[in-house]
């Protein structure tokens, strides 16, 4: 069979927006019926991320560690659980718990009250894993306990059992009080029905799967003076390039830094950024990309969904039927599309190698594949408020990546660097003409002091993004170049109307792949100059120490 005809209609029909003539026209509404997607999970299947849960952590002792361990893995698995500590030395669980969102610290004789939602009380000494089908949890009606160190249920049933009252419901399969179970592929300890414990009680018990879990607690333990706890990290890649750069162009030192911020302050293309507490549910975020390695795909689900998103994932891959990779999308509630489009006049092991992402020589088609793509589910599948895309190979999330979204608006995000367009015009003006045959007016000088706009992370209401996907793929039919080059340039001349969070160390999206160092707190999560976590994380494997931070915190081995 051939390629074409494995193709869904929607897909389909993204190739066949005529190619753009002497006047560039933006792509028509396709109208097609839509068929099934090669895999298909429910659409809102994290109810336990948008359940109201308080939790209770006593800590008896002084071991902030081991406080800094339970609190790091509750808030990966409860996001948005309002925590409270019950703690003998307030002072200190203040300081620990700064760290993790805590809500409140009281005395450890206190006694909270607890009357809605679901409740957890623990002794610091549990730590919990994250498991994206909690749906037991959220259920309950009573209470399942072991001993008076755990407790977890409805808010009137835990209040019961505070005031010395019994559980009745089974732990079976819920925590792991005694014994070490086994563990899967991503470093979790399950049940003999291979679903992870919510709870381990004994974390540091003498099992095969401690040295992974100890791994794992040690980017959440990590203990400092004063947060952030913040170390620079070595760069992998293109570090002698970049200190060139800087060097040649005066960068390098606090004068050089102060310029260029000066620079980007002065321009108004760009609003502060925006904090939204509630993260919306009714959101979609898109990726696409050919890669063999699961934890790949691990990684970007894991990190998505342990940040507190519960929107809708669909990534399109041309190669997604490993067991290993297939159980990645199904423990995270993802869904992908086998895509291999066909181009006239290259072969099918060449868009094979290049139909998620622009390379030289391959033609104007060619190199808006992946646009297309997005454009036409969109347009068939998506009916979502806000929608939005994300490389998948080298990002991971922090946070929900769409809780700092203005409506209606369309979100760009420049790169963290001090960079501008100026100082890299040989890769994005001269290298887009040679390479990729831009041949269109540039206006380069009114727009070069500005850093460059990273296309890896998109975001936006579904209007504003179609929109603008429909602006870049007739501005890439019509004059060439390379995508990430014309993308700064229509966003500077508002060709594309952005809102834009600046990459300066305020923004929501860490955009890397010009800096010489970067900043990691504890539980691995980096950190802007203030301490403050980013939402998004882009190209974070220039940078073995994060590299290593991620390893660790989302462990995953295939089988």
């Amino acid at each position: 069979m051939s390629a074409a005809k494995r193709l869904p209609a929607w897909a389909a029909a993204c190739l066949l927006v005529a190619a753009a003539t002497d006047e560039c026209h933006a792509p028509v509404a396709n109208t097609y019926t839509m068929d099934p997607p090669a895999a298909t999970y429910p659409a809102r299947p994290l109810r336990e991320l948008t359940t109201p849960l308080t939790t209770v952590i006593r800590w008896l002792g002084n071991d902030e560690a081991q406080l800094a361990a339970s609190l790091g893995t509750l808030r990966a698995t409860l996001p948005r659980a309002r925590i409270t500590i019950a703690a003998r030395d307030m002072e200190r669980a203040r300081r620990v718990g700064a760290r993790f969102e805590v809500e409140r610290v009281v005395g450890v004789d206190a006694v909270p009250t607890l009357t809605t939602g679901q409740v957890v009380v623990a002794d610091a000494s549990v730590v919990f894993q994250p498991d994206a089908t909690r749906t037991r949890l959220v259920a309950m009606k009573g209470c399942a306990a072991a001993g008076r160190r755990f407790a977890v249920g409805d808010a009137q049933s835990v209040a019961g059992w505070l005031r010395g009252g019994d559980c009745s419901e089974s732990t079976t399969g819920l925590i792991l009080a005694n014994g070490c179970a086994h563990s899967n592929a991503f470093g979790e300890v399950v049940s003999e029905n291979e679903l992870p414990y919510f709870a381990l009680l004994h974390p540091s018990a003498d099992c095969p799967w401690r040295s992974t879990l100890t791994a794992r607690l040690q980017t959440f333990s990590a203990v400092c003076a004063k947060p952030p706890c913040a170390v620079p990290l070595s760069r992998v890649k293109n570090r002698k390039r970049t200190q060139q750069l800087l060097d040649t162009h005066g960068l390098n030192d606090k004068t050089g830094a102060d310029a260029a911020l000066l620079l980007r302050k002065r321009r108004p293309l760009f609003a502060e950024p925006y904090h939204n507490e509630t993260p919306t549910t009714d959101c979609l975020l898109m990726g696409a990309g050919d890669y063999k390695d699961p934890q790949v795909y691990a990684t970007f689900l894991r990190s998505l969904r342990e940040a507190g998103s519960a929107c809708d994932v669909t990534l399109f891959t041309n190669d997604a039927a490993s067991p290993d990779i297939q159980s990645i999308f199904n423990k995270f509630n993802a869904r992908w599309h086998r895509f291999l489009p066909v181009v006239d006049g290259l072969s099918s092991d060449d868009v094979a190698r290049q139909a998620f992402q622009t390379a030289p020589g391959l033609g104007r088609l060619a190199s808006t594949l992946r646009f297309r793509i997005f454009r036409s589910y969109l347009m068939g599948e998506s009916r979502h408020t806000y929608v939005g895309w994300a490389d998948v190979r080298d990002v991971f999330f922090q946070s929900c990546p769409f809780s700092r979204l203005r409506s209606g608006a369309l979100h760009v995000f420049s790169e963290t660097a001090l960079l501008t367009l100026a100082h890299k015009r040989r890769v994005y003006l001269e290298w887009s003409r040679r390479a990729w045959g831009f041949d269109c007016s540039d206006e380069y000088e009114t727009y070069h002091d500005a850093p460059p706009v990273n296309l890896g992370v998109v975001l936006g209401a579904r209007s504003s993004v179609l929109q603008a996907l429909d602006t870049l793929i007739c501005q890439l039919e019509r004059c060439g170049g390379w995508d990430q080059f014309l993308w700064s340039k229509l966003v500077y001349e508002r060709t594309i109307g952005a809102t834009a969070h600046i990459g300066d160390d305020d923004a929501a999206v860490a955009n890397l792949c010009a800096n010489l160092d970067v900043e990691v707190g504890d539980a691995s999560r980096v950190v802007s100059s203030r301490g403050e976590p980013y939402s998004i994380v882009h190209q974070y494997d220039r940078y073995d120490g994060v590299v290593r931070a991620v390893a660790s915190r989302w462990p995953f081995a295939a089988a």
